[in-house]
């Protein structure tokens, strides 16, 4: 029962013949709230979890829980440990890769954008000069070699969130801890135990993981020891660093959480609407999706919402990037080029709606997953 949709329809039709009053979304949303171990705001995010119930009575009973208002389990701390060599790779190679140079996705692509097929749904994206890592499915990800345009068939399983740091990709192996994986073979070189979590971001030699709880790990990657764990709101998600900060979206609480880096403090809490969830930073901004289908700009010289961009793509994530003096985001028909001088939604590349919850700005070019499509696209922006 890993499907997503499936799982998503089994909760659905339980709620149906049970005749419960309520609406299914929020029914849902306090079951996937109330088990620890979530981070990813997707489909995917259900998916995983159902998929861990042995059957539909189980589920049943996880929904009545829920209801019931079941708290989320409190977050224990992981012991930390020293950085290992990982006994065996988790890399494998599909014996058939599933991708072609150009497949549309409908009668044609506008120009200057090439459609690359994972054939799996895409989530997370990470891109350096040589390569592009795309979450797969539920919990892998796969690589796209950028000379060719094709998936290599590679995937590791057990890693749904990656981000490049220098030549080294860093990801959170589920049930593991932080590694630390070749960016060409997806070979895990070196493993941190005991650091749970979801979302990482990486810079130099410190990691800060958050989990699904009220908090953030600032891990040395050195010494694989945690320095620090700092209490934000709940629901923790999409991090950047900027401005000497790491800005958290926290999705229960309703607000971006600023960390300043130097003295490990939350020192500000920015009322961010409905469940903020994707971030992006850059143009002198922190660029915040919600569920309201806003995208939000928040200065960081007063911390506060200085504008606020309406008609982004509805889904359970949206893509946000900032590149090449504009910001993107997933409207839905394609993805929109927001000019930062007026806050406004000014050109679309029409790639239909898609279901865009990452996008990457590396180099010049734009890269967008595509849940909806089992596509990567690589669009440039200036044909």
């Amino acid at each position: 029962m890993n499907d997503p949709s499936q799982s998503d329809r089994l909760v659905r039709e339980w709620l149906a013949d049970s005749g419960h009053p309520r609406s299914t979304e929020p029914v849902i949303d306090a079951v996937l709230d109330s088990i620890p171990g979530i981070g990813q705001e997707s489909a995917s995010r259900s998916g995983r979890i159902v998929g861990r119930f042995a059957s539909a009575g189980l589920v049943a009973a996880a929904v009545v829980v829920a209801i019931a208002g079941l708290s989320l389990l409190s977050r224990s701390e992981p012991p930390a440990g020293p950085i290992t060599t990982s006994p065996s790779p988790t890399a494998s190679r599909s014996p058939s890769p599933t991708a072609s140079p150009s497949p549309s996705p409908g009668p044609s692509l506008p120009a200057g954008v090439t459609a690359i097929d994972m054939g799996e749904e895409t989530w997370a994206l990470a891109v350096d000069a040589t390569s592009v890592w795309v979450q797969v499915s539920e919990s892998d990800i796969g690589r796209i070699d950028k000379a060719t345009n094709l998936d290599t068939g590679i995937r590791v399983h057990e890693v749904p969130y990656m981000q490049f740091e220098g030549t080294d990709l860093w990801a959170l192996d589920i049930g593991t801890g932080i590694v630390r994986l070749d960016p060409f073979s997806g070979v895990i070189r070196e493993t941190i135990p005991g650091i749970s979590g979801y979302y990482i971001v990486v810079q130099g030699t410190t990691a800060w993981v958050d989990d699904v709880g009220h908090s953030v790990d600032r891990v040395d990657l050195e010494t694989g020891k945690v320095v620090t764990t700092i209490d934000v709101p709940t629901g923790p998600k999409e991090m950047a660093i900027f401005d000497g900060a790491v800005w958290v979206t926290c999705d229960s609480g309703g607000v971006v959480a600023r960390i300043d880096i130097a003295t490990n403090k939350v020192v500000a809490k920015i009322p961010a609407g409905s469940r903020p969830v994707n971030l992006a930073v850059g143009e002198g901004s922190v660029w915040v999706w919600n569920h309201q289908q806003q995208l939000l700009r928040v200065d960081p010289a007063t911390n506060k919402v200085i504008a606020t961009i309406n008609g982004v793509a509805e889904t359970l994530g949206v893509g946000v990037a900032v590149g090449g003096g504009s910001v993107w985001v997933a409207v839905p028909t394609g993805i929109g080029r927001i000019d930062p001088a007026t806050n406004e939604i000014v050109d679309v590349i029409p790639l239909g709606p898609g279901g865009y919850v990452d996008l990457f700005w590396f180099e010049g070019e734009l890269w967008a997953s595509s849940t909806d499509q089992n596509l990567v696209y690589r669009i440039d922006p200036t044909p």
